[in-house]
């Protein structure tokens, strides 16, 4: 009962109940659900703002469990993979308190899947990608893609823009395919003006997939002289005739993650497919 009791108000934010059990039974500190998520984990998954909490008591949370003795760094169990707290407050809490304070006890974004990157992606999150690139995350860090690319196939254009701006290399290829973020955006008919963004900050229209073909020659290809369609593919003739070769960038980009009542580990975090 007593364990049932702790992880409920530990998901509660319960502070002073959680203070309270471990007053009297200092165990509890370690106990852990059925997935293996100890109670730092837990804490760091609430979301504060779905809830209507404020983040500082996630904060008041951690610091109660850290304080107590649990590591910063606290892993899952192997067959869990190696999701960290850090990681939970960016993909699960999205709370930017308590990524300040996970940074400032210790937590290391080399710890965590694609250094959190990946996740504050999905949610477009500029602030959060901030924090975490300041605290070291690879910006250019490979999981089945890079950031940047992952964010610009699932139209998280803030965040792609964002980290283009912050290093990472917007000629980037997907490994299995071999196309660029141009070539996904023709592909898929992307706004123009998105494109024109990419191709204005160094994206070249000449780098060639594992077929052989270049966003410029796909986008020649895949646009009909239809509709809104017609339009498309004369921005983007327009734009592929201003440059040969778009200009050089410098070189600086698991994670298809979305929250889930069943699970959230760094296997459901795949960049190659859309969050489920």
């Amino acid at each position: 009962m007593s364990k049932a009791r702790m992880l409920r108000a530990v998901k509660e934010l319960d502070v002073e109940t959680v203070r309270a059990l471990l007053a009297a039974d200092p165990g509890l500190l370690r106990v852990t659900d059925r997935r293996g998520f100890n109670l730092l984990h837990l804490a760091c998954c609430v979301p504060c703002t779905d809830l209507g909490i404020a983040e500082s008591q996630a904060a008041k949370m951690v610091t109660l469990l850290l304080d107590d003795g649990l590591d910063v760094e606290s892993k899952l169990p192997p067959e869990q993979d190696r999701c960290t707290a850090l990681f939970f407050a960016v993909a699960r809490g999205r709370n930017a308190t308590l990524i300040k304070l996970l940074l400032k006890r210790g937590a290391k974004v080399q710890n965590a899947p694609g250094g959190g990157l990946f996740a504050a992606a999905w949610y477009d999150d500029v602030n959060h990608l901030d924090l975490l690139i300041k605290a070291d995350a690879k910006v250019d860090v490979v999981v089945g893609m890079t950031p940047l690319l992952a964010a610009w196939t699932w139209k998280k254009f803030q965040a792609a823009r964002f980290l283009a701006k912050r290093g990472a290399n917007v000629n980037t290829v997907d490994p299995k395919s071999g196309r660029t973020a141009l070539h996904y955006g023709v592909e898929k008919e992307f706004d123009p003006a998105q494109v024109a963004w990419l191709v204005d900050h160094g994206a070249s229209p000449d780098i060639k997939d594992k077929h052989g073909v270049s966003a410029r020659n796909a986008h020649r290809g895949s646009a009909t002289n239809v509709g809104s369609t017609r339009l498309i593919k004369v921005r983007l003739n327009a734009l592929f005739r201003r440059t040969s070769h778009a200009r050089p960038m410098a070189s600086g980009a698991c994670l298809s993650l979305i929250p889930s009542s069943r699970r959230c580990t760094a296997n459901e975090i795949d960049s190659s497919r859309a969050p489920s």
